[in-house]
């Protein structure tokens, strides 16, 4: 439910998408709630995360 708030507001001021840092725990999470890997590549960043994106 929070995360459909934020997506809420954030489509409200405009954002064309949402960027989200998730460990590997976390990433199948926001994969059912509409989110993909960045560039479609499963790839750790530099802070040892995933990087999700969902355009809006």
């Amino acid at each position: 439910m929070l995360i459909k708030k934020i997506e809420e507001y954030a489509q409200s001021i405009g954002a064309k998408e949402l960027y989200i840092p998730a460990s590997i725990h976390g990433c199948e999470f926001y994969r059912k709630l509409g989110y993909d890997y960045l560039d479609g590549k499963k790839e750790l960043n530099e802070d040892k995360e995933y990087t999700l994106v969902k355009y809006l």
